[in-house]
């Protein structure tokens, strides 16, 4: 059987005549040893006309029953499938370089994907400008994309969308409902996952993750769909038929659901969830609004205990919070913060005893910013350590500058506030250690100030310490006294050096008979374990001699002085205790 090859009688070369018989075997007999899909085409009237192709172009491009057809222009035996001849229609007949295209033949039980590469040809036939067309089978590529797509799309421990495949549903449904609540994303996180994990193996938190999976894709309606947006943290896009009270439905199962233990490893594990969502608005332009808005939920439902919906606003004090870490970062960095120091005196002679470190910024485009503000900010992003360990070599130094200053050696302390997490990450001894090498300050000039939750909370590790702060002459300070949630029985435990009343009793001490009795038991109890109190915000006469009444041994606060600059901080002190 000859080669289902093109007859080109209905083609003419320029004399008028058919081409040569002889050469247009030979053209045919190079593409039938081509390896691979070619033919040589061209355009006759803008329409693709095969001239020559081998056997295995005719199986991939060529129309179905291609044989015995009706020819465009001339009589072939030849016609390229309608999609290619429509795709080629927009081909610029003049070509810089190859035109390309990819295309799915219809029909058949697996599909394949090729590669249309069309190269215009150097030399004309018969004054007919040529071009090769060459289908490359790109099967394997596509199908590897797909797989790629898949993983990078898929959680591969779940099988559920991550968080990318996540917000592209999350992107599609914001185009269809742009400016209606008909939809809502329901973020759900694990609480105490980690300490799970941690104490039964990775392991046994993976097989949770599914077994959580499992369960949510349970309360699922149709229409719903779940995902796995972090490493214990769900999302569940909500489609809304009755409002946000859908939304209160689905939390209700989802808490349902997840009262009931886990069995994992032979052991009944009960695994408790916290609750944020956020409704779809005309503000939402992507995706990651939508999730963003249901996380910040999230986080305020992991404080509160309850399930919390995302208000307006929100984002924009997270953003400028964000924003202020960033400023914080760099005024640490290029040493924009500085110091001031507040007198902590005895009540009864005015003596000044110590100093109490407080660190202040000055933006240089918002201006002061209250500490109220940014060490929440510097404790919530781990600033708080370099921001601590700044606030203690600064303070050492300028104990240097006093004496130097003065002359002598200043009998006074300053006190240096430490927080809970530079207690855990930093190693104070260390840090200490090298302060007084550099300096030559001994420990017996610094006290350290830890807040009473950042003892409770981390109670062996603040114990040892403590012992060792105590072993280098330093002395400690517990915080905020009385605003926390400690134990009497813990003071017998941390050797602590002083109780700081905290200001909350102080502010109403005048007409508040309960904030006098609560003081009285704090300084009745301290002065039996031998521990000497410290009153804050002091501001009146009357709060002064209440706490004299009361037998506080020491004192600060704006009655006494605000805090102040280094050098009139060092000139308050030579006044003060010139007698």
């Amino acid at each position: 059987m000859p080669d289902p090859i093109l007859k080109t009688t209905g083609v003419m070369s320029d004399s008028g005549r058919p081409f040569d018989e002889a050469s247009e075997n030979l053209q045919q007999s190079y593409f039938n040893a081509m390896p691979f899909p070619a033919a040589l085409i061209t355009f006759n009237n803008k329409k693709p006309v095969v001239l020559f192709c081998n056997q295995n172009f005719i199986d991939i491009a060529s129309e179905p029953k291609t044989a015995n057809l009706s020819p465009w222009e001339g009589d072939t035996t030849v016609k390229l499938h309608p999609e290619l001849v429509a795709a080629l229609k927009y081909m610029p007949l003049s070509q810089d370089k190859p035109y390309q295209f990819d295309w799915m033949p219809p029909g058949g039980q697996k599909k394949r994907c090729y590669k249309i590469i069309v190269t215009m040809m150097g030399c004309q036939i018969q004054g007919m400008t040529c071009y090769l067309m060459v289908p490359v089978d790109n099967t394997q590529a596509v199908e590897l994309q797909s797989t790629m797509r898949m993983k990078i799309l898929r959680d591969s421990l779940t099988g559920l969308p991550n968080r990318i495949g996540f917000s592209r549903l999350l992107d599609d449904v914001i185009l269809l409902e742009k400016g209606t609540a008909s939809v809502a994303v329901i973020a759900i996180d694990l609480i105490r996952f980690s300490r799970i994990n941690e104490s039964m193996g990775s392991v046994v938190g993976d097989e949770l993750l599914v077994s959580v999976a499992r369960r949510l894709t349970s309360v699922l309606r149709p229409g719903d769909r779940l995902g796995r947006i972090g490493g214990d943290q769900f999302g569940i896009l909500l489609s809304l038929h009755h409002g946000t009270s859908d939304v209160w439905h689905a939390a209700r199962r989802i808490k349902a659901l997840m009262s009931t233990p886990f069995n994992l490893a032979n052991l009944k594990v009960k695994v408790n969830c916290a609750i944020g969502f956020s409704l779809m608005d005309d503000r939402i332009e992507v995706s990651e609004d939508l999730l963003r808005d249901a996380q910040i939920a999230l986080k305020r439902a992991k404080e509160t205990d309850h399930v919390e919906v995302y208000n307006v606003g929100e984002a924009s004090v997270l953003q400028k919070r964000f924003s202020l870490e960033t400023d914080l970062r760099r005024a640490i960095d290029n040493g924009d913060l500085h110091l001031v120091y507040q007198p902590i005196l005895s009540p009864y002679n005015k003596k000044i005893v110590g100093f109490e470190a407080l660190a202040r910024w000055n933006h240089e485009t918002l201006g002061p910013v209250s500490p109220a503000e940014f060490i929440p900010v510097a404790e919530e992003s781990g600033l708080i350590v370099p921001l601590g360990r700044w606030a203690l070599e600064s303070s050492v130094h300028t104990q240097q500058q006093w004496d130097k200053q003065a002359g002598y050696t200043l009998p006074i302390r300053v006190s240096v506030n430490v927080s809970a997490l530079q207690l855990m990450r930093d190693n104070l001894t260390q840090l200490i250690t090298d302060i007084k090498k550099q300096t030559g300050i001994n420990g017996e000039r610094l006290t350290l100030e830890l807040t009473e939750s950042a003892l409770m909370r981390y109670p062996e590790q603040s114990i040892s310490v403590i012992n060792t702060m105590h072993e280098l002459g330093i002395k400690i300070s517990m915080d905020d006294f009385g605003t926390g949630y400690s134990s009497l029985s813990y003071l017998k435990t941390f050797p602590i050096d002083h109780l700081k009343i905290d200001r909350s009793f102080v502010t109403n001490l005048a007409e508040d008979k309960t904030a006098i009795a609560i003081t009285r038991a704090i300084t009745s109890m301290a002065s039996t374990l031998s521990i000497k109190t410290i009153v804050e915000g002091i501001e009146t006469p009357e709060q002064k001699k209440i706490i004299m009444d009361l037998g506080c041994d020491y004192a600060q606060g704006f009655y006494f002085s605000r805090p102040l600059p280094v050098d009139e901080a060092i000139a308050f002190y030579m006044a003060s205790n010139r007698n």
